[in-house]
């Protein structure tokens, strides 16, 4: 089999990112014309579930690159890998999730093949030739830019929020081809330290369903815990603007917008944060955004759903004593 569409999946402790399978789904219902099947590939050190999720969800065949060699290994070692897919199958498109993995991996693709990449796509349209355009959001949103490749394989990374995942058929099987890169995953050189994590565990800002962000207008280092019983109050992820992470007030991998990562959760909280443009590009796809500011004027109230207008050291502490109360209640009615 050859051409068609080559999508890219994350895994990550053996569990597909939800951007992977909304990569997925963009790929079902791409507006253009692609000859060839829908095909996936995944490397790691646990990829057999996710293989089986993928299939379920549209993907007739599975390139599975297991080894339990690729559970710490470097970026380089999965493009080889996911490059000897591309040289086997030639695809007409290559996708993947638009994170900090599939940027990583989708550039190094790009120099490798010498084919072009298109970023952070939102939707494909075509020329009147039939040839495939990316969509691209650009200027925080304002503008979208279209765009084309010159040759084939067509590299893109998708805006995670954006498409919708696909719904799982349990009867659905797709071909699963096993590829073995036990030898190039050992000629890695470079070793990987397991992951460490640090205070209290909450969702990744990328899968979360809420999240709550800090802003410099918070004034202190000290009222991010503020925040933080706020996010812990709905079990959220901890979201920042690049202002609070280049004070120090929190870690990078927190921060939301242009320079940071982008989030797409049902509910979003800015807390203190002004809404700088490249702030915003980030959560253009939140479905709900609640700012809380004591400047009526923030352009943060422009991309709002709702706003409050006060002190957050005032009215965060009410929100969640309010929350938590409500749960508590909700606890006991259950029991």
């Amino acid at each position: 089999m050859s051409g068609g569409i080559l999508t890219v999946a994350e895994c990550r402790s053996g569990r597909l990112v939800r951007a992977s399978l909304e990569v997925l789904g963009a790929a079902r219902q791409l507006p253009v014309t692609v000859t060839g099947g829908l095909s996936a590939v995944i490397v790691g050190a646990e990829g057999s579930l996710a293989a089986e999720e993928l299939g379920a969800r549209g993907a007739e065949t599975v390139y599975l690159l297991e080894d339990a060699a690729l559970a710490h290994c470097t970026t380089e070692v999965h493009v080889r890998a996911i490059s000897s897919v591309l040289t086997e199958l030639q695809p007409e498109m290559v996708l993947l999730p638009d994170s900090a993995y599939g940027r990583d991996v989708a550039s190094r693709l790009s120099a490798r093949h010498n084919v072009g990449l298109a970023t952070a796509c939102v939707g494909f349209s075509e020329t009147p030739e039939g040839q495939p355009l990316a969509e691209r959001s650009v200027f925080g949103g304002r503008f979208i830019e279209r765009v084309t490749w010159s040759a084939a394989p067509r590299l893109a990374t998708l805006k995670a929020g954006v498409f919708a995942v696909p719904p799982a058929d349990p009867v659905r099987r797709p071909t699963l081809l096993r590829r073995d890169v036990a030898r190039k995953a050992r000629a890695c050189v470079v070793s990987v330290e397991p992951s460490k994590t640090s205070g209290r565990m909450r969702p990744d800002i990328e899968e979360a369903r809420v999240v709550v962000a800090a802003g410099r207008g918070l004034g202190t280092a000290e009222r991010v815990r503020l925040v933080e019983e706020l996010a812990d109050a709905l079990g959220a992820a901890l979201g920042a603007s690049r202002a609070v992470v280049d004070l120090g007030w929190l870690d990078h991998q927190h921060q939301v917008g242009q320079t940071g990562r982008s989030v797409a959760p049902e509910l979003y909280f800015a807390c203190g944060i002004s809404g700088a443009i490249q702030h915003l590009a980030g959560i253009g796809s939140a479905r709900i955004i609640v700012a809380i500011n004591r400047d009526p004027e923030a352009p943060i109230f422009g991309a709002a759903d709702y706003g409050i207008v006060g002190e957050v050291e005032v009215i965060l502490p009410r929100l969640s004593a309010a929350l938590r109360a409500m749960s508590a209640e909700a606890a006991g009615a259950g029991e």
